[in-house]
């Protein structure tokens, strides 16, 4: 009973603390060493409703960034406003709601990536009552890391419910009761169900065909990745094989976030070499490779910005001489005078990153 009573009178306290401050100062902000936070409480929409919810805009060498936060009771029982601290990283935001048998600590970390903090780690720690009348809890803490981290900007009310432990819910789920399904393919179509929310959204065809790949020994399957760094899961199928069945060839369909579902193959993917395929979530980045003609496997180094994908770097290898080389002349009647060509070791570590990256286990 002592923890029970401990657990109202500490929420108690610090709602009556966050609505007293708020009665008396209307907005607030906290600032630290490197990042600040202003909290704002705003008139907003709701599904059809119109309903006051609270925006945290974190501010750091000049530039913010805003987050929509979820609304007390309307979206997530008894939230709290999220408490800003700075880490030795970056910052974090801790939350805290629920009330009956459940209640709900749940942590966001921050780092800076590419000039903009990015989500890399939850931390969340649920009270759960076994028996009010004997004052029996349990608690259970799990810490789950973001992978890929997931920008600020893309972190929409709809994630913040799904990571503070309702991610049951907001989770899409991609089925497919093909007889065939994870064997080798009898039938070239491949049938996937889209459920979201619980309720089914969409259903997708895939078609294989011979016409780029060879379908010997491949296996009708597909994963679900987030190519793109969205923060939502795509649909990356094993489309075939090239070059004798040497190089996988992949294709993909992309979740829309503003249509609310699958598209297949939206026109960033068609600047993409589709082959050898690996995704380094860490780094947000593409890989992928693809075997030419006349002996020369091309490297190439994709990052996703502003909607679309665009080629990094690229690395060029001499199967035959099994040298490399930033610059390559694919004009056969030419020499390849001037192209300054070396060795492995002399690879940057960003390319060497590269070529021992795992690829997709298909």
């Amino acid at each position: 009973m002592k923890k029970l009573i401990f657990t109202v009178i500490l929420s108690l306290l610090t709602l009556f603390a966050v609505f007293s401050q708020t009665e008396l100062d209307g907005n607030f902000s906290v600032t630290g060493k490197k990042y600040s936070i202003s909290y704002e409480r705003r008139r907003d929409v709701s599904g059809n409703e119109e309903v006051s919810r609270w925006f945290a805009t974190i501010f750091c060498n000049g530039k913010n960034w805003e987050l929509r936060l979820p609304v007390a009771d309307y979206e997530v029982k008894n939230l709290s406003v999220p408490k800003f601290s700075e880490t030795d990283e970056g910052f974090s935001l801790s939350f805290g709601w629920g009330g009956g048998r459940y209640f709900w600590h749940v942590d966001f970390f921050f780092k800076e990536i590419g000039g903009e903090p990015n989500l890399y780690k939850v931390l969340s720690t649920v009270d759960e009552c076994l028996s009010f009348k004997d004052d029996d809890w349990k608690t259970d803490t799990q810490t789950r890391a973001i992978n890929p981290p997931l920008k600020i900007t893309d972190l929409d009310t709809e994630k913040i419910n799904a990571l503070l432990g309702r991610g049951e819910i907001y989770t899409t789920l991609v089925t497919c009761s093909d007889s065939d399904f994870n064997n080798e393919i009898k039938d070239k179509t491949m049938h996937l169900e889209v459920w979201r929310d619980r309720k089914w959204i969409q259903s997708l065809e895939y078609k294989y065909t011979e016409d780029f790949a060879e379908l010997f020994g491949i296996k009708k399957k597909f994963k679900m990745v987030d190519l793109n760094f969205d923060g939502y899961a795509d649909i990356l199928i094993l489309a075939g094989c090239t070059a004798g069945g040497a190089q996988p060839y992949y294709e993909a369909f992309f979740w829309n976030a503003e249509k609310g579902q699958f598209d297949f193959a939206p026109p960033f993917w068609q600047t993409v070499t589709n082959t050898n395929l690996k995704c380094d979530s860490e780094n947000r980045l593409l890989y992928s490779s693809w075997l030419h003609t006349s002996g020369v496997m091309t490297y190439y180094i994709y990052e996703f910005a502003e909607g679309k994908y665009s080629a990094k770097a690229a690395l060029f290898h001499d199967t035959e001489t099994g040298l490399y080389s930033y610059e390559f002349n694919w004009n056969p009647q030419k020499e390849d005078g001037g192209i300054n060509w070396f060795s492995y070791e002399e690879l940057s570590a960003e390319w060497k990153r590269v070529l021992e990256f795992d690829g997709f286990d298909f």
